[in-house]
């Protein structure tokens, strides 16, 4: 079993430090290589860690769901998808061009929407973020995906629709 102490550096420092340096730095504190494999094995939560924080950060989804982090995370995914999507034709069109046509308009929406599902897919699989901010990001996606690509798809409709 890994030592939790070991693992809570490795992802406290994952954020500012490469995963080389952090693996020289705990060698030259006198850790085993075989130590801090396995710390970082366990830091990607690929096995499981006893005792303290480190315990908590990869928990089970009731521990989740009891992290105002992740309730943050969710909620923030949501705004930002469905804002990207309705929002950015509306305000930063009008502001770059107001007399911008539909379907300029349309266009920004669709390439907006896409972005906006491709941030949310990467803070949902990123590793140097939260587990709740992941997990949060992860669920909103999962609860939008189908509205935003159905919004999409209305969008690609009016994109190849006539023209006023």
């Amino acid at each position: 079993m890994a030592d939790p102490d070991l693992i809570r550096y490795v992802r406290e420092n994952r954020d500012r430090y490469t995963d080389d340096a952090i693996r020289e730095q705990l060698l030259q504190a006198g850790h085993s290589p075989e130590e801090v494999g396995v710390a970082f094995t366990a830091a990607d939560g690929a096995a499981p860690v006893s005792g303290g924080a480190a315990a908590r950060s990869r928990g089970s989804w009731s521990a989740t769901l009891r992290r105002p982090l992740f309730w943050v995370a969710l909620i923030a995914t949501g705004v930002f998808l469905f804002g990207t999507a309705l929002l950015f034709p509306v305000w930063i069109v009008n502001v770059i061009d107001p007399g911008a046509s539909t379907r300029v308009r349309v266009a920004g929406a669709f390439i907006s929407s896409i972005v906006g599902l491709a941030v949310a897919a990467w803070v949902a699989r990123s590793r140097n973020v939260d587990p709740a901010i992941a997990r949060g990001a992860a669920t909103a996606f999962a609860i939008l995906l189908i509205p935003l690509v159905i919004w999409i798809g209305v969008l690609g409709l009016c994109l190849l629709g006539p023209t006023r």
